[in-house]
C-alpha cells in the first residue's frame, strides 16, 4: 500500500542482526495518521516511532517490569491461580470463562491492584476499546494510513477525523474510569501496591501528560487481556 515495502524476517539471526544490533535504525514504526495520531492521540507505544519519547516510556516501563519488580507481583498470580483451580473443579463446563477471568484479573492486579470477576463491566468496556483499535488497524481500513501524506490535507477535508476523534474519546474515557477508581483507593489509603502506584509518581518527572499516562496503563492491560479475549 502506498509504495510501502514489506520485509519478512524468517530467521533468528536476521532478527538479531537487524532488530537488536541495529535497533537504532530499524526499531521504529511507519506513520499511522488514523490509528496512532488520531485514535490513540499519538500515545500508543506499540505504534510509536523510535524517538526520545518512546525511549523514555520504554525506560520507565522496564524499570517497573524487571524480574526484580516482578517478584512483588507474584502474590497476585498465586491468588488467581488458586481461584482458577477452584473454578475449574467446581464448574469445568465453563473452563473458557475461568481462563479468561484468570488472565484478566492477573493483569488488572499487576497494573491497578484490583481483581476482576467474570463479566466485569469495566473489563468488558476495555474489550470494546481493543476491538475498536484492532478493527481500525486492519491494513486498508483507512486510506490515510496507507497514504500518510493525506494527513497534510486541511482538517475539514479529513473525512476520517471526526470518527477517529470519537474513538479516541471512548478509549481514553475507559482508561480514565480505571484511574478514577485507582485514585479513590489511594486517597482513602486502601490502594494496594502495584504498577500504577509506582508509575504515576514517576510519570511527571519524564514529562508524560495525562493522556500519555492513561495510554501507558491502558495499553499494558490491553496487552495482558488480548489473548484471552480472542481465545473465547
Amino acid at each position: 500500500m502506498g509504495g510501502v515495502k514489506w520485509v519478512f524476517l524468517n530467521t533468528r539471526k536476521t532478527v538479531d542482526d537487524l532488530l537488536e544490533k541495529r535497533s537504532a535504525i530499524y526499531s521504529s514504526r511507519p506513520d499511522f495518521p488514523m490509528t496512532q495520531d488520531i485514535i490513540s492521540g499519538g500515545n500508543r507505544i506499540v505504534l510509536m516511532k523510535y524517538t526520545d519519547r518512546w525511549r523514555s516510556l520504554r525506560k520507565v516501563m522496564h524499570q517497573l517490569l524487571t524480574a526484580k519488580q516482578a517478584d512483588s507481583y507474584r502474590p497476585f498470580q498465586d491468588l488467581e491461580s488458586k481461584k482458577l483451580i477452584y473454578d475449574l473443579l467446581g464448574h469445568p463446563e465453563t473452563f473458557n470463562l475461568h481462563n479468561r477471568r484468570y488472565s484478566n484479573s492477573v493483569i488488572m492486579s499487576v497494573v491497578f491492584g484490583r481483581r476482576t470477576m467474570t463479566e466485569d463491566p469495566d473489563v468488558e468496556a476495555l474489550f470494546r476499546t481493543i476491538d475498536l483499535f484492532m478493527a481500525n488497524q486492519v491494513p486498508g481500513k483507512w486510506i490515510v494510513d496507507g497514504y500518510p501524506q493525506l494527513a497534510k490535507l486541511p482538517r475539514w477535508l479529513q473525512w476520517w477525523r471526526p470518527y477517529g476523534e470519537q474513538c479516541f474519546e471512548e478509549t481514553v474515557g475507559t482508561y480514565r474510569k480505571f484511574y478514577k477508581t485507582f485514585q479513590e483507593g489511594v486517597d482513602e489509603g486502601r490502594q494496594k501496591d502495584c504498577f500504577a502506584t509506582k508509575f504515576f509518581k514517576m510519570a511527571p518527572e519524564y514529562g508524560f501528560d495525562e493522556d500519555q499516562q492513561m495510554f501507558v496503563v491502558g495499553s499494558l492491560i490491553e496487552a495482558g487481556i488480548f489473548p484471552s479475549h480472542f481465545a473465547c
